[in-house]
């Protein structure tokens, strides 16, 4: 799922009809589940992607120390001898390692803001719960 369908969904389940707060009340259940599942399909996602980089990470500083297969150096070659103090260098500016980066640093703003939204459907009885009250107060009911 992308993060922009992610963020749609969540305006989406974040409406709270306060002419049905009783409804809204036994939807929470409901939606903590919906969005705990996709946090599962969204974590296990970025382990993969996680996963995916150490190996490539691997991978790549064995290629700019040149422990790589001859295969490799046919497929890829390289120009140059890198001395073990540059590697990091080279590691650091490695456009397969960067695009990596990138998908998992999106990956994990997906987990991040499903976890967020997780945390205040925790909390929407309490908010629906002090609307209750408002609602009484404001129409002269104690209760």
């Amino acid at each position: 799922m992308k993060l922009d369908d992610i963020i749609e969904r969540i305006q989406q389940d974040s409406e709270i009809n306060l002419s049905e707060l009783d409804r809204e009340s036994i939807k929470i259940p409901l939606l903590v589940s919906k969005w705990t599942r996709a946090f599962i399909d969204e974590a296990r996602l970025l382990r993969e992607l996680e996963l995916q980089w150490k190996i490539t990470l691997k991978n790549q500083t064995e290629y700019y120390l040149g422990r790589s297969s001859d295969q490799v150096y046919e497929q890829i070659p390289l120009d140059s001898k890198i001395l073990r103090q540059d590697l990091q260098l080279y590691l650091d500016s490695d456009t397969t390692l960067i695009k990596l980066e990138a998908r998992k640093f999106d990956q994990k703003l997906k987990c991040d803001t499903i976890e967020q939204f997780i945390k205040g459907l925790n909390q929407r009885s309490f908010n629906i719960a002090n609307a209750i009250k408002f609602i009484m107060f404001k129409n002269g009911l104690n209760g």
